[in-house]
């Protein structure tokens, strides 16, 4: 629902942003079109359209990025939950938030093992960390929790160089990485591609027909 909530508002925006820029390009392919092959009028029509049309493939892009992200078990990156994969089937999960979260397997929702995590590691199969005052050890191949484990335990699990991070900074770091890359890679080729066409065939003055 958030989610949803928030991709509204941003078309919402996006649309708004685009009434000026849609009536300069009308304005524009006007100006180019009086003597073209098309009929001026609606030549300007559709090119002022191309702001709109550039929202609808960012929808669909959107969309089609929230799936693959999904696939991998990470959240879309819109709204407010995050959610990156451990291993054995748990998540790191954090709602309404940035700064604290909580573990849980097969996806962000149910009763979770560990919550209210601010400071958190992960090493081979286990997580460990700081929920407020107290701190844990958790086994996620053997769905263990070990509260409040002395410093020896975390040692011989995850050694003495583990470093705790912030749930933000941690997020942060799994989130992030060629999803992104590629993804925006994708964007800017449909965007730069669509603008183009646009331009030629909408909105650049067209020669004179003898």
């Amino acid at each position: 629902m958030g989610i949803g909530f928030v991709l509204l508002i941003w078309i919402a925006l996006f649309s708004c942003a685009g009434v000026p820029v849609a009536g300069a390009l009308a304005w524009w392919s006007w100006r180019n079109s009086r003597h073209g092959a098309l009929p001026w009028k609606a030549r300007a029509l559709v090119a002022g359209a191309l702001p709109y049309a550039l929202i609808a493939v960012g929808l669909a892009w959107f969309i089609g990025y929230a799936i693959i992200a999904g696939s991998l078990g990470m959240d879309p990156g819109l709204g407010d939950s995050w959610s990156v994969p451990l291993t054995n089937g748990y998540f790191f999960c954090m709602i309404d938030v940035p700064d604290k979260g909580y573990l849980m397997k097969d996806g962000c929702s149910g009763s979770p093992p560990v919550d209210g995590i601010t400071r958190l590691a992960q090493c081979g199969n286990f997580v460990t960390g700081s929920n407020g005052s107290a701190t844990f050890l958790f086994d996620t191949a053997r769905d263990v929790l070990v509260a409040n484990p002395s410093q020896a335990v975390i040692d011989k699990e995850c050694g003495p160089s583990i470093q705790l991070q912030a749930a933000n900074e941690f997020y942060g770091a799994r989130r992030s990485g060629w999803l992104d890359l590629g993804a925006l890679a994708v964007l800017l080729g449909l965007v730069t591609s669509i603008s183009v066409f646009w331009h030629g065939r909408f909105i650049r003055e067209r020669k004179v027909v003898a």
